[in-house]
């Protein structure tokens, strides 16, 4: 996908929609084992039956079959996150996945040094709270990606 994420739907069914036209909605909707005027139905937000309506399993199916995850960016821009999409690491050495264990315990050691220091006045300021998330951000990120390292090397 070339598009820039300011470009993509907020809107959930509009993301769906997208998706589904971009992918091929017949295709989609022969792999979803779904009548075609159902998809059609589920991917309008206008639509006047209110039983056909996207389901998480739709949601998942939907981004598994076309691998676009412009139905899960919408998701998350509606309830104000942010997607990430975790690397593809099936390829990695296990001298790497080492590497990033290492790395996650030195972020964790940043993490605390930091925290230390933001606690020795008993008050937490904007910057300070900054960094802190920052680290935090990056330790959940350093074990996201052994998370999928370790799942790839047992075939998940």
């Amino acid at each position: 996908m070339g598009d820039s994420i300011s470009s993509y739907p907020v809107d959930v069914h509009a993301a769906a929609r997208a998706v589904a036209e971009s992918f091929g909605i017949k295709r989609l909707a022969g792999l979803l084992e779904m009548p075609l005027s159902t998809l059609y139905a589920k991917t309008d937000a206008l639509s006047a039956d209110p039983s056909c309506k996207l389901t998480v399993w739709d949601v998942v199916k939907i981004t598994a079959f076309t691998r676009d995850t412009r139905i899960v960016e919408a998701i998350s821009r509606t309830v104000g996150g942010a997607h990430y999409q975790l690397p593809d690491l099936s390829e990695v050495p296990d001298d790497a996945l080492r590497d990033l264990l290492l790395k996650a315990d030195e972020e964790r050691g940043e993490f605390a040094s930091h925290l230390r220091r933001a606690l020795a006045d008993k008050h937490i300021t904007q910057v300070e709270w900054k960094q802190l998330d920052a680290d935090l951000l990056e330790i959940v990120a350093v074990y996201a990606e052994a998370r999928a390292r370790i799942a790839a090397m047992a075939g998940q």
